[in-house]
């Protein structure tokens, strides 16, 4: 997770106290039409708080076609 919103995330997502479930969204961030992937996690923490954390933020360059979202996507679960 070298890219990761933050520090640690792999310490905390392996400290989950429940499942931890993907959402991914993706939309554009301005008027200049640049396209945008966002992966996070949900998760209940060791005090069973609800957490959210932002896995990845990552930016399209190419035609956004399913497979090649699909390839963002995975690459961030994989790491």
């Amino acid at each position: 997770m070298k890219d990761s919103a933050f520090l640690g995330a792999k310490k905390r997502l392996y400290s989950a106290r429940s499942k931890i479930y993907l959402s991914v969204d993706y939309g554009e961030i301005d008027t200049s039409n640049k396209s945008v992937i966002v992966v996070v996690v949900y998760f209940l923490s060791k005090d069973s708080r609800l957490q959210k954390m932002t896995l990845k933020l990552v930016k399209i360059i190419r035609r956004h076609t399913r497979e090649l979202l699909a390839k963002y996507v995975m690459a961030t679960i994989v790491e």
